[in-house]
């Protein structure tokens, strides 16, 4: 009876699970490329998200998050259905700070097969016209 409950919920578990819109692999690639640097903040940044049917990055937010000139390093972060770029403020001293997050992307279950190679391009053009190393 225990055998057949776990084979149950191993199955519901593995049917059920969702794969991650990036790989590990490649989100870990990306990151080492892009923590290589510090960057630049070229314009004031606010909270953005990337629309997929307009092809165009959208500002979320009318407060400043980040100053322009301000350094910054740069990090990804992603789960099952999204994907997001957190900077790191490098004239920020507070012990607590964890960054803040400026720009995301949300992917639908109609669009789950965006390739990653589309993603990198959307946030490395993101990262580009905003910052310079």
């Amino acid at each position: 009876m225990f055998k057949n409950f776990v084979l149950f919920f191993s199955f519901v578990f593995l049917f059920f699970c969702k794969t991650q819109i990036v790989k590990k692999k490649e989100l870990e690639a990306w990151n080492k490329e892009i923590m290589k640097s510090h960057y630049v903040t070229i314009n004031d940044l606010y909270l953005y998200e990337y629309n997929f049917k307009k092809k165009e990055f959208e500002k979320i937010t009318s407060n400043i998050i980040i100053k322009k000139t301000t350094p910054v390093k740069l990090e990804l972060e992603s789960t099952d259905d999204w994907l997001r770029i957190r900077a790191f403020d490098l004239n920020n001293t507070k012990k607590e700070y964890l960054g803040d997050v400026i720009f995301y992307i949300t992917i639908q279950e109609d669009s789950k097969n965006i390739p990653s190679d589309e993603i990198k391009s959307i946030i490395f053009n993101f990262i580009n016209m905003n910052f310079k190393n």
